[in-house]
């Protein structure tokens, strides 16, 4: 029992700690937020008097609002269809008994391990001679080539837990297998498909290759506008904190609500 209690007690401050150390960089972020000019040059006083003016500035004196907007336009619009394709994808690797079933999903996956520094050249000539540069489009087809092979991969294996005399039954009642996918099989998986989502979600909001490269001012993401803080002149610490919790926010305030769906789809599903 001792021993088990010493266990328990190593692990639970293990834990601790490494929460400690995961979100110091966030508190630094928030703390630097709210500091003034003159604070600044203190880092590591955890006592100041509290401003907004790194705020206001931000929303005032910049296109920051944009870049949220192009964030929220390039992610939505990338999630939305890759989960969609991704859902018909994999229920038709896990139920349709394909030969070399698995090479293909391995296959698709492969499609998410290449580096995006090794394709955004392609991407560029490509939007280049289509007119899409600097626009919304591009970015949302770069995110889709990352965004559907991780979704097949993740919602495959999730399909493969549901046991096959669901659609069984489903096909005597005379469902086709597009009527037993969007009828009984997406609403039983709506955890695993919310969970999906949110990892697709914060790996778009928070991608940086493509974004820099493929856009220019017109359809810059809050990821590449967070070096505008930088110039010649210095680097503006306060704004640029404010400029990291503000474009963390709406991806953090998702992930708390989605919570429950999201530990729930986390817990079975056999990758």
């Amino acid at each position: 029992m001792k021993k088990r209690s010493w266990v328990k007690t190593a692990t639970y401050f293990g834990l601790s700690l490494w929460t400690v150390l995961a979100l110091f960089p966030y508190y630094f972020a928030l703390a630097t937020s709210f500091k003034t000019k003159r604070d600044l040059f203190e880092p590591t006083r955890l006592l100041f008097s509290p401003t907004l003016d790194n705020y206001n500035t931000l929303f005032t004196a910049s296109n920051f609002l944009l870049y949220m907007k192009n964030s929220a336009i390039v992610t939505t619009g990338s999630v939305v269809p890759s989960i969609i394709l991704g859902i018909m994808c994999a229920y038709g690797l896990a139920r349709l008994k394909m030969r070399k079933e698995r090479t293909i999903a391995v296959t698709i996956l492969s499609m998410r391990m290449v580096p995006a520094i090794a394709v955004v050249i392609p991407f560029f000539l490509l939007g280049q001679m289509a007119g899409l540069i600097d626009t919304p489009w591009i970015l949302i087809l770069a995110y889709m080539s990352m965004n559907i092979p991780l979704a097949v991969w993740l919602l495959r294996g999730f399909f493969r837990d549901i046991p096959t005399e669901i659609d069984e039954a489903a096909a005597l009642d005379g469902a086709s297998h597009w009527r037993t996918l969007w009828s009984v099989i997406v609403p039983m998986s709506w955890s695993s498909i919310t969970t999906t989502a949110v990892l697709l979600l914060i790996q778009t909001w928070n991608e940086f290759v493509f974004a820099q490269f493929l856009t220019a001012t017109d359809s810059r993401t809050v990821p590449t506008s967070v070096g505008l803080f930088l110039s010649i002149a210095g680097t503006d610490f306060g704004q640029m904190g404010s400029a990291v919790i503000v474009g963390t926010a709406p991806v953090l305030v998702f992930a708390l609500i989605a919570r429950k769906r999201l530990t729930t789809g986390l817990s079975y599903g056999s990758l």
